[in-house]
């Protein structure tokens, strides 16, 4: 009988472990902080799993009332599941799940920041982690050095195979016949839509990329929204030339490194991709006459200029800062990869 007792306890235990996580659940969603720790979509199932955490003590519970109530002969069996009978080995195993149960409870719910980004180390070129390495793309009549050929716009679209060779083919025969050929005249030839081609390289794995840049292109503001943050930010940067003088619009949290200089600080997002465990930190440069007067774990809405800087050794892309507005925390502070067209992440 005392072992059927001591299996009673062990029932109950594990009801009191199931319904604390149940509760747990119940509780985040009481309070509108679950999506502190899982990604939206993930949310439904979660509360599900709550329903089928509470079924599964309340049948712990009956097992527990059963044992107690039954004899050692009805309930003998050799099928060896009986816990060890070491104390110390029992509450290793059930401290795994209450502890992290306990400080659930006991901690208070913060949204993920500087402390995080500081161990897991801030992401500022994002496209070297998105993306794979893609050809060249040509720089603007802007952008040329000095010296360089006047050739170099076709050149380096011949050379990287940036526009169908049908298509440069039509375009020099139709130059030869008029007996012109120069390369300037080339590139008269091209049409809008040849030269965005050309600007916007792109390889199996970054053709969405190379799409959403040719529609951001045009545009001399750009808004970043929470809803396809890392895949704006992720074609700033990879097309990082054709963007330098444009005005971006983008909030988040201030973080900021000791090397940083005193006018400089980072604006960032914490992305998840499943759950807090996975969460990475995303942000970009800003530069600022007032950086050192914001608070690390702020949130502002900025506009500034793009531009480009070097930064622990890595060319990356940065901000002039234009207008600062500070703000409250979002009631969901983290962005998350974007499945749909990218097409509709442009805004009119």
């Amino acid at each position: 009988m005392h072992e059927h007792k001591s299996m009673g306890i062990h029932y109950l235990i594990r009801a009191g472990i199931l319904a604390g996580f149940a509760f747990y659940v119940v509780k985040l969603v009481k309070i509108d902080k679950l999506q502190y720790y899982i990604v939206p979509k993930m949310i439904p199932y979660v509360k599900v799993t709550s329903i089928v955490l509470f079924l599964l003590a309340v049948y712990y519970i009956y097992l527990a009332l059963q044992s107690t109530h039954q004899g050692d002969e009805s309930t003998e069996c050799d099928c060896g599941h009986a816990p060890s009978a070491s104390i110390s080995k029992n509450i290793m195993m059930y401290g795994v799940f209450i502890v992290p149960l306990l400080m659930g409870f006991m901690l208070p719910d913060k949204i993920m920041g500087s402390e995080v980004a500081a161990v897991k180390g801030m992401n500022l070129n994002v496209s070297s982690i998105q993306t794979p390495i893609m050809p060249t793309a040509p720089p603007l009549a802007d952008d040329r050095e000095d010296g360089v050929q006047d050739d170099s716009f076709v050149a380096i679209i011949k050379e990287n195979s940036l526009i169908p060779e049908d298509r440069l083919a039509t375009i020099e025969d139709q130059l030869r016949e008029n007996d012109t050929g120069s390369s300037d005249q080339m590139e008269e030839a091209l049409s809008s839509e040849d030269k965005l081609d050309a600007l916007f390289p792109t390889d199996e794995y970054t053709e969405e990329y190379g799409d959403l840049g040719k529609q951001l292109y045009p545009k001399d503001r750009i808004t970043v929204t929470e809803e396809g943050f890392l895949e704006i930010i992720t074609v700033i940067d990879l097309y990082r030339q054709h963007f330098i003088g444009k005005k971006l619009e983008i909030s988040g949290f201030v973080y900021r490194e000791d090397k940083m200089a005193s006018n400089q600080f980072v604006i960032s997002r914490m992305a998840m991709t499943c759950c807090a465990a996975d969460s990475m930190p995303y942000g970009i440069l800003v530069e600022s006459s007032r950086a050192a007067s914001y608070a690390e774990d702020s949130w502002m809405k900025l506009t500034g200029i793009i531009g480009v800087t070097e930064y622990d050794g890595v060319e990356i892309i940065s901000l002039e800062a234009q207008k600062i507005e500070m703000m409250e925390a979002p009631k969901d502070p983290y962005v998350y990869p974007y499945f749909g067209d990218f097409a509709d992440l442009v805004q009119e």
